[in-house]
């Protein structure tokens, strides 16, 4: 039996699209523009120019042309992961709530 590395459980819709995010800072609220990658029905992964940490909330503003079901996620999220990708860009993995 042939196994993939990657047991993902949704598919991705590559998206390529501008975003911005409003990233919860200790008591404020930043709006961040960045760059989404791809979006699945569990979150999506952006490009942004700085580093977001781990367990953030943020609030996702985007004018996405998906299915309607998959869009109806897109508003909340929490960030999973933050990878520095060089030239001050990270890639951040969001799991919608």
């Amino acid at each position: 039996m042939n196994q993939s590395s990657e047991k993902r459980t949704n598919y991705r819709n590559f998206v390529n699209q501008p975003l911005q995010l409003v990233v919860k800072e200790h008591e404020d609220e930043v709006a961040v523009n960045g760059f989404c990658i791809d979006v699945s029905d569990g979150g999506l992964a952006v490009e942004l120019p700085h580093a977001v940490a781990v367990g953030t909330e943020v609030k996702i503003s985007n004018d996405f042309d998906i299915h309607s079901e998959l869009a109806i996620c897109l508003n909340r999220g929490t960030v999973i992961r933050c990878q520095e990708q060089g030239n001050q860009r990270f890639l951040i993995a969001i799991n919608f709530q």
